[in-house]
């Protein structure tokens, strides 16, 4: 082979594979949903909800009973701990994140919470004892829980 003709292959190659790394297609990677757009959110409000509901099942199983009170209404979920969830009656979970390491962090919803540590996820115990947890600001008419039992 020419040098010229392997300079061009070589030239190509190297367009081709920065071109799939630019915009994240090609052999067993599949394309990246931006994220700002609402169905990416809620993607991402999903995932973060089933990793509450995995850390508190897997800290129910480990401890026994939650060491906090479930009240039967929509309570918003704190996404820190300790004083500033108890001066905005917030559920603090951060036990998840201290006890065992259950979940990494305490999530906060895409777009933000309520102000002053809140996550806007809210979580409350029904009348047959699951756990409902949701995303009050899921969008595109989208309804994003998850219920569990303990």
């Amino acid at each position: 082979m020419r040098p010229r003709n392997l300079f061009f292959c070589v030239l190509a190659g190297i367009g081709v594979g920065g071109l799939m790394i630019l915009t994240h297609v090609g052999p067993g990677m599949p394309p990246l949903q931006p994220a700002s757009t609402p169905s990416y959110r809620n993607v991402q409000r999903h995932q973060m909800l089933s990793a509450l509901s995995s850390g508190l099942q897997q800290y129910y199983k480990d401890h026994g009973p939650l060491p906090i009170t479930l009240s039967s209404l929509d309570t918003q979920i704190c996404d820190s701990y300790g004083v500033p969830c108890q001066t905005k009656n917030y559920v603090d979970l951060g036990f998840l994140t201290t006890a065992g390491d259950y979940i990494s962090n305490l999530p906060q919803d895409p777009l933000g919470g309520d102000i002053y540590a809140g996550s806007g996820f809210y979580i409350a115990k029904l009348p047959d004892g699951s756990i409902r947890i949701k995303a009050a600001k899921a969008e595109l008419g989208a309804n994003v829980q998850t219920t569990f039992k303990l």
